[in-house]
């Protein structure tokens, strides 16, 4: 009885060997590597296991592809972060350039106001003066801040004499 029940025991931690050698070999060894490969974030651990038939050789597979989709991810990542910074950069040349704008045009129009001013002082001072003319008078409306119209009244001898120009078309220049 010693005999057989030595034998059976022999044979049971034999089939347990057996099953532990079996089941590293077949379970634990392919999930240690699945778990290595997700904690250095890299697919070598696993391409072995890419080719066997059962289930680890399809979870091998779809990480496979999954660090392929996640590599071109993170290449398109780059690439849009690349073109975020130079939109950024555009934006904030053309922020600097509006600003040069607004204050390039604010410096014109308050060298256009001051002409106007000048404009305006020139033309008071040639106006048609009273008693000239019966019922007479001048009035200065430009379209923009300057115009481009003028008149001169200036008494010679006994003559008056009004002259009215236009320069109508020629912009400031032509106010001027």
């Amino acid at each position: 009885f010693a005999r057989v029940f030595n034998f059976v025991c022999v044979e049971i931690v034999l089939i347990l060997v057996l099953v532990l050698l079996f089941v590293n070999k077949n379970i634990t060894r392919p999930l240690r590597r699945i778990n290595k490969a997700f904690e250095q974030d890299q697919i070598a651990p696993v391409s072995s296991l890419t080719n066997m038939s059962n289930e680890f050789g399809q979870i091998a597979r779809m990480m496979y592809d999954f660090f392929e989709q996640k590599e071109e991810i993170t290449s398109q990542n780059d690439a849009l972060k690349l073109q975020k910074e130079e939109i950024e950069m555009q934006n904030e040349c053309m922020m600097d350039l509006n600003d040069s704008l607004t204050k390039t045009n604010q410096q014109m129009t308050d060298s256009i106001t001051y002409a106007r001013r000048l404009q305006q002082s020139m033309l008071h001072a040639h106006a048609p003066k009273d008693g000239w003319f019966s019922e007479s008078f001048a009035i200065y409306i430009p379209k923009n801040i300057v115009g481009g119209d003028f008149y001169v009244c200036q008494t010679v001898g006994v003559y008056h004499i009004a002259i009215d120009g236009d320069c109508t078309g020629h912009g400031v220049p032509g106010a001027m």
